[in-house]
């Protein structure tokens, strides 16, 4: 063996050490029998069941958030329909907008104990097309190990069309940590509407 073969190997070789258990395979998914939509494949149980964590650039080692935040489903109002797909997929929000008036999401946001944090709505957050979120306020300010309740506001244009799958809702940190959780956005007039 030549030297650039023995480098590519010594490559592969400390590639899957390092990732060695950061990868999971996901459990094979049971199929949706009644599901006729062309995203039903993109639904896998537990597959956007979890948040979408995002470190600042340079953080390494042991990471603990100092945001956490949750869909307050109870508490969003404006919407044909506010719930969770079944029980067979994933359990992301479904929110089925109206046309004809503003959605509001609310959200739980938690700081952690012994620091206050300020948080907005990321430019990475990714809305279908003809649909746009922003929070009530620019910024919202949590005091250190305390829980605060926002609203997200949701509009929809009258032409909407709504192709993708799925949404990520990005809040990040004024010191750029970043924690996303998906869900899905629809009008009450979509054909991709799940079974909830």
């Amino acid at each position: 063996m030549n030297c650039k073969s023995i480098t590519i190997i010594n490559v592969l070789i400390l590639l899957l050490i390092l990732t060695a258990g950061c990868i999971t395979v996901p459990s094979q998914a049971t199929p949706v029998e009644n599901e006729t939509s062309e995203f039903s494949n993109l639904f896998t149980p537990g597959i956007y069941d979890k948040g979408s964590y995002r470190t600042p650039p340079g953080v390494e080692g042991q990471i603990i958030f100092p945001v956490e935040w949750r869909f307050d489903l109870e508490n969003s109002t404006g919407f044909a329909k506010v719930e969770r797909r079944n029980a067979t997929e994933s359990r992301v929000p479904v929110f089925v907008a109206n046309l004809s008036e503003t959605g509001l999401i609310s959200l739980k946001i938690t700081a952690p104990a012994g620091k206050d944090i300020q948080v907005h709505l990321d430019p990475d957050t990714d809305v279908p097309n003809g649909m746009s979120v922003q929070l009530q306020q620019d910024t919202v300010n949590v005091s250190a190990g305390d829980t605060v309740f926002v609203y997200l506001e949701m509009n929809v244009d009258a032409n909407a069309t709504n192709t993708d799958a799925v949404s990520l809702i990005l809040l990040s940190t004024e010191d750029g940590w970043k924690l996303g959780s998906w869900c899905q956005m629809l009008t009450s007039t979509d054909s991709h509407i799940p079974q909830l």
